[in-house]
């Protein structure tokens, strides 16, 4: 089941973080994922498995380096062009069905933001193209518990020494890897194990 918002005026992301669009401007969209009582070992290959498939299919309609920035942002010339929020039903251990919002930058993004872009300003393409094409790539394929790799492949700062805020201090990090609890693994510059991370533990900096 799949729900289209022209325009949303509530519009949130992870963690309660606001969604700004205008009007028909840009691709809104959820879909209800019925996952007949997946177990919930699998929940975060699951929204591994989603987000790739969401960069994937754009990558391919705009032919451009579109990247995942953990954990549910994605990027153009290392710019945010959109953000994804997975939400679940569980019962027990197991998951009874899965929300996936998206919300695409295509004609409009926030200019007060400097780290933001939309796909307009480096393609033609119209929203209801990337929702299609989108919807295709998630209907051509379907979940694998394994998507560890792909996801990993199309992460922004993947092996690679970044700087990240971590209590408000600016440090070099190496991002190592996303677990299967979907926290992130980064050896600080001057350390040799890496740290683990969950959300909002730390920050990644544009600068």
């Amino acid at each position: 089941m799949v729900f289209i918002s022209g325009h949303q005026t509530l519009g949130r992301g992870q963690v309660g973080a606001k969604w700004l669009d205008k009007p028909d401007k840009n691709a809104l969209f959820s879909i209800v994922f019925p996952t007949h009582n997946m177990p919930i070992r699998h929940l975060s290959q699951w929204n591994m498995w989603f987000s790739a498939q969401v960069v994937k299919a754009l990558r391919e309609m705009i032919k451009l380096p579109i990247l995942l920035k953990w954990p549910n942002d994605i990027l153009l010339f290392d710019k945010k062009i959109g953000g994804l929020l997975i939400e679940s039903s569980l019962q027990g251990n197991q998951v009874n069905h899965i929300i996936a919002g998206s919300g695409i930058n295509v004609g409009y993004h926030p200019v007060e933001i400097a780290h933001s872009d939309c796909l307009q300003n480096h393609r033609q393409i119209s929203v209801d193209e990337v929702i299609a094409g989108i919807l295709q790539q998630l209907n051509n394929q379907p979940f694998q518990p394994n998507s560890q790799k792909a996801y990993h492949d199309l992460l922004s700062g993947y092996h690679e020494w970044r700087t990240y805020i971590i209590n408000r201090r600016k440090t070099l990090g190496y991002l190592d890897k996303i677990d299967d609890a979907g926290s992130a693994h980064i050896r600080l510059e001057g350390e040799t194990v890496p740290r683990v991370f969950r959300h909002k533990e730390v920050e990644w900096c544009y600068d």
